[in-house]
């Protein structure tokens, strides 16, 4: 079987492998930041952490969290953390839906409409 860009199985396999790296990116972070935290050394700022965890790495932050022994600075890292958990879990189960499904192709044919006006039309101070 050939996997070809354009396929479903290239994209699935693009899925994966994102998916793969921003998880082991992030548990390495972790590991980082708990060892600096250790040797009183400048930490990785909480937000970078954050965004990991909100572009899919959450299962390596929950996971580093207890793994390494990660002490958060506030209570607010491990609240916000968690929102991101409970976000992607309502994005998924949106996503299972007929309903969910529709809203994104909506979106989708939305967002191409507006690209299409916009790269249509001619430059600033140019009469078209």
């Amino acid at each position: 079987m050939q996997i070809l860009p354009g396929s479903p199985a290239f994209l699935a396999l693009s899925l994966l492998l994102y998916f793969v790296l921003v998880n082991c990116l992030t548990f390495l972070l972790f590991q980082i930041d708990a060892r600096r935290a250790e040797a009183d050394e400048r930490r990785i700022p909480e937000s970078m952490l954050l965004v990991l965890s909100a572009f899919g790495g959450t299962p390596a932050a929950k996971l580093a969290a207890r793994w390494v022994d990660h002490e958060n600075r506030n209570e607010c890292f491990s609240g916000t953390l968690n929102l991101i958990v409970a976000a992607h879990l309502m994005t998924a189960v949106t996503l299972n839906t007929a309903k969910g499904q529709e809203m994104v192709l909506d979106f989708g044919h939305s967002t191409a409409q507006i690209v299409t006006t916009l790269t249509s039309a001619p430059p600033a101070g140019q009469k078209s």
